[in-house]
């Protein structure tokens, strides 16, 4: 996990921002691993929209055919 992956989910369990800018990676990891040993906050579950990912792709389609026609 990347030191602004632990930031992230840091600040989301609660501690000060300013806190866990000043901690270092090895500091992070501990803490965060007594936030899930805690049974502290769970993973968020991020939503999946159909709808957006078509009109992603159908995007990236038309971009990909634009590019192979210059």
């Amino acid at each position: 996990m990347s030191n602004d992956r632990l930031r992230i989910k840091l600040t989301a369990a609660g501690y000060d921002e300013k806190t866990v800018e000043a901690m270092n990676r090895e500091v992070m990891m501990r803490t965060y691993a007594e936030v899930v040993a805690t049974g502290g906050p769970k993973p968020a579950v991020v939503g999946y929209d159909q709808a957006i990912e078509r009109e992603r792709l159908v995007f990236e389609r038309e971009k990909w055919q634009a590019d192979r026609e210059k």
